[in-house]
């Protein structure tokens, strides 16, 4: 279980990171098999907002959310990983 882990932890990529709303989530050649949840915590571990589907979910949106710093649950089938996101307030980060 452990290889499987590691595995879809580095197929699993969040971004943009820091985000201001939209968080876009890519499953490279990760096939959902039977089902997908997503679960955000807030930085305390309080459980914010929970997502189940039999597909790939692609964006998650934490607009709503105050800015601070969440980490993002993603189980595949039987196999979860955790990811941080950073939500800062809104503007563009890439330009000057």
């Amino acid at each position: 279980m452990q290889a499987d882990k590691l595995a879809t932890e580095k197929k699993v990529i969040i971004f943009p990171n820091p985000t201001n709303g939209i968080v876009r989530i890519l499953y490279h050649n990760l096939p959902v098999k039977k089902d997908l949840s997503i679960t955000v915590y807030s930085e305390l571990g309080q459980m914010l907002r929970e997502v189940h589907s039999h597909t790939a979910i692609n964006e998650l949106n934490l607009a709503s959310f105050p800015q601070g710093m969440y980490y993002i649950r993603i189980t595949i089938d039987d196999v979860s990983i955790t990811k941080y996101i950073i939500k800062a307030t809104s503007g563009n980060y890439y330009s000057r």
